[in-house]
């Protein structure tokens, strides 16, 4: 038991530690690297036609992505809307 405990932080503190080095050479925060990853797979999603999303709808979603980069306030409600 006590073994699976410690095994189990370790291979954690291991995907952190990826994590944050996939950012940093990015030149990114690990906020910014999982939001781009996340818009990424999105955008394959759409030109594979696996999501059908209208250009308004894309547009809009393009400025609440980079809202959500930029950290600005209210972007739950800009969401909700």
């Amino acid at each position: 038991m006590v073994f699976r405990k410690v095994f189990m932080k370790y291979r954690i503190m291991i995907v952190r530690n990826k994590i944050s080095y996939m950012a940093m050479r990015k030149c990114m925060t690990i906020k910014e690297l999982i939001a781009s990853t996340v818009l990424d797979s999105f955008k394959k999603f759409v030109k594979s036609g696996h999501i059908l999303v209208s250009s308004e709808e894309m547009k809009r979603n393009d400025e609440i992505f980079f809202a959500l980069i930029r950290g600005e306030e209210g972007i739950i409600k800009r969401l909700i809307s």
